[in-house]
């Protein structure tokens, strides 16, 4: 096998640690090409769809892929940001944002963001880290909640790049954060702050994108996660369990996914006469296609067409500075020993022990 080729190793240099925020995956364009290529790697993944592979290669390409992209791009386009896709933004702002925190005190942090599908790539950030001089990696998913289709898969991405490398860095990885503090303290300061400028409705609705039903029969913990998320940031609100409800959105295909639906829970909820929502989505960090489109536009319309008046979506996270600096915490405390980055006097001391073991070998 043919390795990636390494930056030269040096004895005594310091060493550099290289966070990598994986999300999703977008589009790079408006374009019915660049959905169809995206959709194409998306929906090649066995994680996403757990289907024999011959079957779905079939359907993904005679009865999807042909079809599928013309009808997103016109959802594409209502979200669609001046500066690109939301999803890549945010998650931009996120990265610059938090190299620049770190710049104050922690210079040897680097921070990148990459997508599991599309751009930019983990190989990219990788290679741009290691010539750096990182040598130390945080994988960090940037989903809170566990799921073997999320998560999992971008385990998946990182160790296939790893299988090429001569050189495995020193390697920690997040497994999730949704029960973290400093994200639901993130999330209820952000809903906090959304209601002090919005009415303060009686119901409050956590959507979280769901997963198939035989998903989580088999041992995927993603609703159990979802449920907790949703508690701990409803205690930190102050709200009872009347006060709010947990559901499922984005369901794809005719198997059963998790439940209740939302479009189902928006629908009941306006036709027994609750007039005003609010919704947010815990599962996502970053605004995207299925908070700014799926819930900000069609379950607002299916709502306001059951007798609803007024559906209050809290936007996601974001680049808001409370989810900066709770991004800081995870990462610090995942960082761990790391963060005690080895003295000059230390490094000179590696350094001339290896030239004397280099020296004698001769």
């Amino acid at each position: 096998m043919k390795y990636k080729r390494e930056p030269n190793f040096v004895h005594g240099q310091s060493r550099f640690v290289g966070v990598i925020l994986i999300n999703l995956g977008t589009p790079e364009s408006l374009s019915v090409s660049s959905i169809r290529m995206y959709l194409r790697e998306f929906l090649s993944d066995s994680r996403i769809v757990e289907l024999p592979s011959w079957i779905w290669k079939l359907v993904l390409n005679l009865l999807v892929l042909p079809f599928r992209p013309r009808s997103l791009i016109g959802k594409y386009s209502k979200i669609w940001l001046p500066e690109g896709s939301p999803l890549r933004v945010y998650s931009s702002y996120q990265s610059e944002q938090l190299n620049r925190l770190f710049s104050r005190y922690r210079q040897f942090i680097h921070v990148r963001h990459v997508m599991r599908y599309g751009k930019p790539s983990l190989e990219e950030a990788y290679d741009e880290l290691r010539n750096l001089g990182c040598d130390r990696f945080l994988f960090f998913p940037l989903y809170p909640q566990y799921s073997s289709s999320t998560t999992g898969s971008a385990y998946d991405y990182f160790f296939s790049l790893l299988k090429k490398c001569r050189y495995i860095p020193e390697i920690k990885l997040v497994h999730h954060f949704h029960n973290h503090k400093a994200y639901i303290n993130a999330m209820a300061l952000h809903i906090k702050d959304f209601w002090s400028r919005n009415t303060v409705t009686e119901k409050l609705i956590f959507s979280f994108h769901g997963i198939p039903k035989s998903s989580w029969k088999s041992g995927d913990p993603y609703p159990c996660h979802c449920y907790q998320t949703a508690k701990l940031i409803a205690d930190a609100l102050g709200l009872s369990e009347d006060q709010y409800t947990v559901c499922f959105q984005s369901r794809f295909g005719r198997n059963p996914w998790v439940e209740p639906y939302t479009i189902d829970v928006i629908k009941n909820m306006a036709r027994s006469g609750n007039k005003e929502l609010t919704i947010v989505s815990p599962s996502f960090v970053s605004d995207c296609l299925e908070t700014l489109e799926e819930i900000d536009v069609e379950l607002r319309k299916s709502f306001l067409s059951n007798g609803g008046e007024a559906l209050y979506v809290v936007p996601s996270l974001n680049d808001s500075c409370f989810w900066i600096y709770a991004l800081e915490k995870i990462i610090s405390e995942q960082l761990g020993a790391w963060l005690i980055p080895p003295s000059a006097e230390e490094l000179e001391c590696i350094r001339m022990r290896a030239m004397t073991a280099h020296d004698s070998d001769e």
